[in-house]
């Protein structure tokens, strides 16, 4: 930069237009503005006149984008600003921003016209254009800009001080072109082309900004909104009805991929949030208002749902084989049964749904009416009881004796060299004398098709006590344990958790005023953590009560497991209660 630049020019310099752009005033969008220092006059003409339109527009675009940046992505997500139409790529899950030059005579350019009727995604875009005759403003309003900025640029590698004059002037003056690009935009970009289901139709745009928010996000929005082409009521029974009527049309049911893809390519389809459509599906799936079927989704109105029954075990007795069975109608109001394998019918017993069902019966099933004929009959439920084996040694005399027990009471066989006891066992009628080396006994229980678990005893060799458990085997302790108040709860959970004991046949409760109770699958088996946080719920949704946690069977990861707990508990045990 020459140093007389640097030092100011003359007066006449001053007084005469740069290239009839520059002077020592800012003539373009405005005159009479502030005078441009003399050192930065002459280093900005530099600059200004070194830029061409074509070499400018990388940065028009660059501040186009940012200004119209969708940060929300209600509306819309991408954004190309003076791009080639090469360069427009349209996705099925976004909208896009086009913003195009203006056209000669204030109409929508032929290319973007063509763009529009030769895609199959229409509906994922929407134009931004206008008033060819305002866009010099914004060429000549960036060149000045980007001039400045490089101004800046060198004062910051100079180590100027930024509360130096110069310095001062150079960002008020960033600042001034920067706003008046700003409202060069306003004045250039005027027309918002959407698509309908009559083709493009233009809306008037004008950008309207608030102290420092130059955000052209809201602006697009609330054009459109007032348009009615986008929506922020996405979960209200109106937008249901348009879904169903718009997107389903007169089939019943589509894949869900084809629902979305007649949004993205239905100029009619209203605009929203991306994911309303996915998280409408969620919620009318999850109210059953519409089914899935795979990748199917079917809307409704559905005939009434048939008749059901839900069984729940509550508790059982594993010395007698009694169950206490809690039976559920759903959508009916008589349940009737039968037992065995006797097929169950309107003929068949009634039952009283009111009061627990307890039954050592093997075999259930169950049939649910409704009496006012609303609902269709449904399919019987069908339930089967378990077959439980219990063992005790004893003495009898010199001789070793081992007894078993089924329950409910069924055919038990047994086998003293390790082989499957149902296919080569003896059968079991009395207690048996266990001969000298005998290691193991295995044994198994059947009735009705209906077997045990195929158990393998080991044969102690005493009779009494911890001797009779293998410490290096998982073991189960059929113990009914209950703790009914809070503190003798988590007194208990924590020794649970030291020991690492899981827990099944549970039941929790939570008790006062008013009382919540949980009852579970007698077959499930739970860890620390799950009933911690069960009980946590409890105390959540109730927070004044004592709480109450009931379990039938400690699960112990070994033998050794289960006796530190007897030493922490000094609780007494029968060697017949524990399982290996």
């Amino acid at each position: 930069m020459p140093e007389q630049a640097r030092q100011g020019s003359s007066d006449k310099e001053h007084e005469e237009p740069c290239e009839g752009r520059l002077s020592r005033t800012v003539l373009w969008e405005g005159r009479g503005e502030t005078p441009l220092p003399d050192p930065i006059v002459a280093k900005l003409k530099d600059y200004v006149s070194g830029y061409t339109d074509e070499g400018i527009e990388p940065e028009i675009r660059k501040k186009l984008e940012e200004l119209f940046n969708p940060e929300d992505k209600d509306c819309y997500q991408k954004v190309f600003a003076l791009r080639s139409l090469d360069e427009i790529s349209l996705d099925a899950s976004q909208v896009s921003l086009i913003i195009y030059k203006p056209y000669a005579g204030g109409k929508i350019h032929p290319d973007l016209n063509k763009l529009y009727e030769d895609a199959t995604l229409r509906n994922r875009m929407m134009f931004l254009t206008g008033d060819a005759h305002s866009m010099e403003a914004i060429y000549q309003n960036v060149k000045a800009l980007k001039g400045i900025e490089a101004i800046i640029g060198e004062f910051t590698s100079e180590k100027m001080p930024k509360n130096d004059p110069q310095y001062i002037e150079a960002e008020k003056l960033r600042e001034n072109f920067l706003f008046k690009f700003r409202s060069a935009v306003t004045t250039s970009f005027v027309k918002l082309y959407y698509p309908t289901k009559n083709g493009l139709l233009d809306a008037n745009f004008q950008m309207h900004f608030s102290g420092n928010d130059y955000r052209g996000e809201r602006q697009i929005v609330e054009t459109l909104k007032e348009k009615r082409k986008f929506t922020e009521d996405v979960t209200s029974d109106t937008f249901v009805r348009y879904v169903e009527g718009k997107l389903f049309g007169n089939q019943k049911s589509l894949p869900w991929r084809d629902i979305k893809s007649r949004a993205a390519q239905s100029p009619d389809w209203l605009w929203h949030k991306p994911n309303a459509l996915d998280q409408l599906k969620e919620d009318m799936l999850r109210k059953d208002l519409w089914r899935a079927n795979g990748e199917w989704i079917e809307k409704g109105p559905f005939p009434p749902p048939k008749t059901s029954v839900a069984i729940r075990e509550i508790e059982r007795d594993d010395d007698t084989g009694e169950v206490k069975l809690k039976i559920i109608p759903t959508h009916g109001d008589t349940i009737h049964y039968e037992i065995g394998d006797s097929p169950v019918t309107t003929a068949s017993n009634t039952l009283d749904i009111q009061s627990p069902f307890s039954t050592k019966d093997l075999k259930l099933s169950f049939l649910c009416v409704d009496s006012k004929g609303k609902h269709e009959t449904g399919e019987p439920a069908r339930w089967e009881n378990r077959i439980t084996l219990k063992h005790r040694f004893f003495q009898n005399g010199a001789r070793q004796m081992l007894e078993l027990q089924a329950a409910p009471r069924a055919t038990i066989k047994y086998t003293t060299d390790g082989s499957d006891p149902l296919t080569a066992g003896g059968v079991y009628d009395s207690p048996v004398e266990i001969p000298d080396g005998v290691k193991i006994v295995v044994a198994a229980a059947e009735k009705h098709g209906i077997r045990s678990e195929t158990k393998t005893i080991r044969v102690p060799e005493k009779t009494a006590g911890a001797a009779n458990i293998d410490k290096s085997l998982p073991a189960i302790w059929k113990k009914r344990i209950k703790k009914e108040s809070t503190a003798e709860v988590f007194e208990w959970m924590n020794l649970l958790k030291k020991r690492e004991v899981d827990l099944s046949q549970v039941a929790l409760a939570i008790n006062g005023v008013k009382w919540i109770a949980i009852e579970t699958d007698a077959q499930l088996i739970f860890t620390h953590d799950q009933i911690s946080r069960m009980l946590a719920f409890l105390q959540e949704v109730l927070a004044e009560g004592e709480l109450k946690l009931e379990a039938g069977k400690l699960h112990f990861k070994s033998g050794q497991y289960l006796s530190d707990y007897v030493n922490d508990t000094r609780e007494d045990f029968k060697i017949e209660d524990i399982e290996q």
